[in-house]
């Protein structure tokens, strides 16, 4: 699924801090020398001033000037294109100036995000999205910077998004003008194991408030589900036909989940199964 140019978000970059009834900057800083432009949204220089107690950001006040190239324009302190091309930027703060590069490259289709199934503690995945330029030039984005509308869900490490704890939470990817959400929901593992137990053993999890999903699958071809039977107190589970080996459970205040090997055999004669226990947004 695609999204077209007259489509794209027109969501602003974070407003620019004011750094009234500070000292002016010592030393101006670019944090790129080349600033790549995907979207038409407004995104701030990437320039960064200096002083004694910290860092500052720059203000609407300082001066941003721009080359003769009707591509980008001054927005009020912010950068924004309005055409595929580019210009010299020049950011002008009392007696110091920095300069880089601005480049527009509109996108006219960029890839809708899916939305994506994490686990905790799983390595972090990229929020890379694949574009067209006007040119026809194929491109993959890769993010900026995130914005995170939950903490403690996920986290940024390094362009990527690492899962932390379950829970459902939106992340708002800047390509460079170009902001798009991405819908992000993490489960927790509670359990991923292959379990070997006799007739009549079973395994117990205690459970805490919320949602889950239970797996039981045979690890041997041909044993049928029905020799491991599940056992639930304190908890509402029901189970869909498409899918006879997962059940779908709520709990409302803690609650014990297990399985049970019913099958009749002789007492030294084990089934295995394989068992996850997931915690669902």
């Amino acid at each position: 699924m695609y999204w077209r140019r007259d489509a794209l978000s027109a969501l602003g970059g974070a407003a620019l801090m004011a750094a009234c009834g500070q000292a002016s900057p010592r030393r101006l800083s670019v944090e790129q020398d080349t600033l790549v432009l995907y979207g038409y949204e407004t995104v701030p220089p990437p320039v960064r001033g200096l002083v004694r107690s910290g860092e500052i950001t720059l203000t609407r006040r300082n001066q941003l000037s721009l080359s003769a190239d009707t591509a980008v324009e001054n927005r009020y302190g912010r950068v924004q294109c309005r055409k595929t091309g580019s210009a010299s930027a020049v950011v002008r703060v009392d007696d110091e100036r920095v300069q880089f590069t601005v480049i527009c490259r509109p996108a006219v289709r960029v890839q809708m995000p899916k939305a994506r199934w994490m686990e905790s503690g799983a390595p972090a995945q990229s929020l890379a999205v694949d574009a067209t330029l006007e040119s026809g030039e194929q491109v993959r984005l890769q993010p900026l910077s995130m914005t995170v509308s939950r903490e403690g869900v996920v986290r940024s490490v390094n362009g990527e998004v690492a899962p932390v704890a379950a829970g459902l939470v939106n992340v708002y990817a800047d390509y460079g003008g170009l902001t798009l959400r991405h819908v992000i929901a993490v489960r927790d593992v509670v359990a991923h194991d292959t379990l070997r137990l006799r007739s009549g053993e079973f395994r117990t999890w205690t459970l805490s408030r919320g949602r889950y999903e239970f797996t039981v699958k045979p690890v041997r071809a041909g044993d049928p589900l029905q020799w491991f039977d599940l056992v639930a107190e304190g908890t509402q589970c029901t189970r869909l036909d498409r899918a006879p080996e997962t059940v779908y459970c709520v709990v409302y205040d803690h609650a014990n989940l297990g399985v049970r090997n019913v099958a009749a055999a002789p007492p030294d004669v084990e089934r295995q199964a394989f068992v996850q226990v997931l915690r669902t947004p």
